[in-house]
């Protein structure tokens, strides 16, 4: 028996930056996870229809930027900006090029912060982080209120004598082999 075990707290989760600045990042729900898809979906046909008007002024984009591989690359760098700056609820140290603290975070002051990689790779771990994980209650015992394998019982009794093995293809009457109504006793 699978059963979904939730695991830690849904407590946004704190991220240590340089300079003593942090970042507050919340679970990304599925709400979430749909609308960044859907944003990043945009994002990359924006992206794409630019190249065809490129493409029809005569001046093409570089090879490196069409294919379908880099289509997956923009899709997942715009995903993740979505979904950081869904997520981000609150942070503290940051501040503008003035170097007056900005308060409240906004979605294009996150996506200006997650111009840096390694910051936007902790930022969307914490944002995709398990929210379940899977626990096995283990074959032959029944799944107890507590879930603990110790307190479980056996779902069968044991048997009380050994079952035959079946019979081979080659053993099995066919038709000629039964008796017919007329030769029975």
């Amino acid at each position: 028996m699978l059963r979904l075990v939730e695991s830690g707290s849904k407590a946004p989760a704190r991220i240590g930056l340089d300079g003593g600045a942090w970042v507050e990042v919340r679970i990304a729900d599925l709400a979430d996870y749909h609308a960044a898809m859907a944003e990043a979906a945009e994002i990359s046909r924006s992206i794409e229809d630019g190249g065809f008007a490129l493409a029809a002024l005569g001046l093409a984009l570089p090879d490196e930027i069409g294919g379908p591989l880099s289509q997956a690359a923009i899709r997942e760098w715009a995903f993740n900006l979505a979904i950081g700056a869904r997520c981000v609820v609150a942070w503290g140290g940051i501040g503008d090029e003035d170097g007056m603290e900005i308060a409240e975070p906004s979605a294009d002051m996150v996506k200006l912060l997650m111009a840096d990689p390694i910051v936007a790779t902790r930022i969307v771990a914490a944002a995709l982080r398990r929210v379940h994980e899977v626990h096995d209650e283990g074959e032959g015992s029944a799944g107890s209120r507590t879930g603990a394998r110790e307190t479980a019982s056996l779902t069968a009794a044991l048997a009380e004598k050994r079952a035959r093995p079946a019979r081979s293809p080659a053993d099995r009457p066919t038709g000629s082999d039964v008796p017919s109504e007329s030769t029975r006793p």
